[in-house]
């Protein structure tokens, strides 16, 4: 089965992690080629022997004529370069990766299947995308209910888990908690300035907080809450509590925390890290809402908490803390949960195995 892959990349977040991982597990099992943005730091770690052709994918977000004539002058470049690669299915992997792709394939017959990592997919454009496309795979039931609000054709989307390569987050309890962390894309909503309320409730003890993750260079908004978060952390006095990692590599960051803290204020497509740091023997604490709650079993595999509640972060912290016998259920059903469900494994099997039923089906 030979795969076009549609990858636009600004930044290295979990939808590009996924499309490197695809590319790394899969090279065995299908002929893919992938094609992505000129980003050299994506391209550094595509495998040395991926097949990969580079474009330009020019930003969609706003409307003007020049925009639309960059539009529809990369959906020709793409459509050129689909058809001299020939595939047996094109899959997409970005809200403009599908859109660029629903207008390049209008007149060719290859499949077409969407792969949706979040909620941004305007309603609009996806009701009009969804009509060229034969198959949707989402990351998690959330990301499918999302689109089924937009106006989803129900048979058409199935849900796909990312996995985690189980070897390269090898498993170890950790005997204490002193070093906390949270990961992620710095954004208002990824819940950093309540991870860092918590931080300042729990003074009396000896915790090390860690912020890995940086803010976009595309999104003001974003780098004005870096800065705010770190006015925060000075307002509070805890300069010498909280660190600011920048990006670490998450196999890196892991290994350096005694807990892993997700507080997303809004429901979270899947969270990757979440399964990244289960399947490392780190205890994790996360929102109740969104993927988080398909991957946590609460007080079994994890502690799920409601958004916005810095005081009971906290409390869950100490609980922890206070509490090994809790800590070492929690990682040890985590790990069985990691290998049975979530392992990158049996996700690429499965995705491909559901790609070539939509081939022949198509």
């Amino acid at each position: 089965m030979k795969i076009c892959f549609v990858v636009p990349v600004d930044f290295i977040g979990g939808a590009e992690v996924f499309a490197l991982e695809l590319m790394r597990t899969a090279k065995e099992k299908a002929e893919i080629i992938i094609i992505h943005s000129e980003n050299p730091e994506f391209k550094e770690k595509l495998p040395l022997s991926a097949q990969s052709i580079e474009m330009e994918f020019p930003r969609l977000k706003k409307v003007s004529l020049k925009s639309l004539w960059n539009y529809f002058k990369t959906t020709k470049k793409l459509k050129e370069k689909i058809e001299k690669i020939n595939p047996d299915i094109v899959l997409t992997n970005s809200i403009r990766a599908h859109i660029l792709a629903t207008k390049a394939l209008k007149k060719l017959n290859y499949p077409l299947a969407f792969f949706v990592h979040d909620f941004t997919f305007p309603k609009r454009f996806f009701q009009i995308a969804q009509k060229r496309a034969n198959q949707i795979f989402t990351c998690s039931e959330a990301v499918k209910q999302d689109l089924l609000i937009k106006g989803g054709q129900e048979e058409k989307i199935q849900i796909a888990y990312n996995g985690v390569d189980i070897g390269n987050f090898p498993f170890k309890k950790r005997e204490n908690i002193k070093k906390i962390g949270i990961m992620g894309r710095i954004d208002t909503w990824k819940g950093q300035d309540i991870f860092i309320e918590s931080a300042g409730l729990l003074k009396n003890y000896d915790f090390e907080f860690f912020i890995y993750g940086e803010s976009s260079l595309y999104d003001e908004k974003t780098r004005k809450f870096e800065e705010y978060l770190k006015v925060m952390t000075k307002t509070k006095h805890l300069e010498d509590r909280i660190h600011f990692m920048g990006f670490v590599p998450a196999e890196t960051a892991l290994q350096n925390l005694d807990l892993v803290v997700h507080a997303s204020t809004e429901p979270e497509p899947f969270g990757r890290v979440i399964i990244e740091a289960m399947a490392s023997g780190i205890p994790v604490i996360a929102t109740d809402a969104g993927g988080a709650s398909e991957i946590i079993r609460n007080r079994e595999t994890g502690l799920l908490i409601e958004p916005k509640d810095a005081n009971l972060l906290a409390e869950r912290i100490k609980e922890l803390k206070n509490n090994s016998e809790l800590r070492d259920n929690l990682t040890t059903e985590a790990r069985k949960d990691i290998e049975e469900k979530f392992s990158l494994e049996a996700s690429t099997k499965n995705l491909l195995q559901a790609l070539e039923d939509m081939r022949k089906s198509s």
